[in-house]
């Protein structure tokens, strides 16, 4: 069983949000690494921008 000490409380965390938001999230490089090749040119494809989520249907996909 794990330390009371090996643990963060939320506290200290929100200490470090600020930090986090600031450090640059390489998931897509990340993802491309280790996918198929062809993966790099279909996201390419993509146009994120047209996406217009409705937050009703992706809380439902949440629940489902």
């Amino acid at each position: 069983m794990a330390k009371k000490d090996e643990f963060m409380e939320f506290h200290d965390f929100l200490k470090f949000v600020p930090k986090i938001a600031k450090e640059s999230l390489p998931a897509k490089s990340a993802h491309l690494k280790m996918a198929p090749l062809f993966r790099q040119e279909l996201l390419n494809k993509i146009d994120y921008n047209s996406y217009n989520p409705k937050k009703g249907r992706s809380f439902d996909v949440i629940l489902s």
